[in-house]
């Protein structure tokens, strides 16, 4: 029986827009990017560092973040996904806090972190000159910006705006979610970056590994024979060889100056 988006808001936490889906099958290729800068490429170190996760919806990045000896803060404007979060990690010590805001307006002094890591925001945010202009006021100088979000292309406008959100077959995503005017070329989003002392570094395509497990996933997701996270864990992402052009999803990092 196919889920209408009014019946996923009475469901239980996991099952939330499809986008519990998005947020556990990219787990794996967020924490890879996040290694690959801030370890090989930076050489920084946990010890008595802040990270900041904008959109960090229940916290499956935040955990395995703070497991490895970060200090993490959850900005998430969804209450129920925070409690969700809470509710995960409440039974263990980790170094995780969680704060209901919006993206735009951080509730927090200038330079409160050594890293900020933004996703599920830059393709859907109204006001992404806020949301950088505030990801970059709450950075402390010289540190990294990590983000990954959706292209601005034929083909990404045909998998977000159609297979996602329209074709009754795989619209997973409630309506209206993401929309063309949102969706975030890389040039575009450079510019509003340096625009506020942020340096971009370098963006790097991101895929799934298998496109046809993709599809299966979906309709195995959309039939009610597996849960948003059985059907994430199926859709594993990988990241492209850098240097390889974007087409529809991407990471990248930049410095604050």
């Amino acid at each position: 029986m196919t889920r209408r988006w009014d019946d996923l808001r009475r469901e239980t936490p996991s099952e939330w827009e499809g986008l519990a889906m998005r947020e556990r099958s990219l787990l794996s290729v967020r924490y890879e990017y996040f290694q690959s800068v801030i370890f090989d490429t930076l050489h920084l170190n946990p010890h008595g560092k802040s990270i900041l996760h904008i959109g960090g919806r229940r916290g499956l990045f935040a955990e395995v973040l703070a497991r490895r000896g970060w200090r993490v803060t959850i900005i998430e404007s969804s209450e129920a996904a925070l409690a969700f979060a809470k509710k995960q990690t409440g039974q263990e010590e980790l170094a995780i806090d969680y704060d209901r805001g919006s993206a735009e307006h951080l509730p927090y002094a200038d330079a409160s972190f050594d890293i900020v890591y933004c996703s599920d925001t830059l393709e859907v945010t109204k006001n992404l000159d806020g949301v950088i202009a505030e990801a970059s006021r709450v950075l402390k100088k010289g540190g990294a910006f990590l983000y990954d979000t959706v292209h601005r292309t034929i083909l990404s406008r045909l998998v977000y705006l159609f297979v996602f959100q329209r074709w009754s077959w795989t619209n997973i995503m409630p309506p209206h979610r993401y929309d063309q005017s949102r969706l975030v070329a890389p040039p575009n989003l450079k510019r509003i970056m340096h625009a506020h002392g942020l340096a971009n570094q370098e963006c790097v395509a991101f895929k799934p590994r298998s496109l046809s497990q993709l599809i299966g996933a979906v309709r195995a997701y959309k039939r009610g024979s597996i849960n948003a996270d059985e059907a994430g864990e199926r859709v594993q992402m990988k990241m492209a060889k850098r240097g390889e052009k974007p087409a529809v999803t991407y990471l990248g990092f930049g410095l604050k100056q």
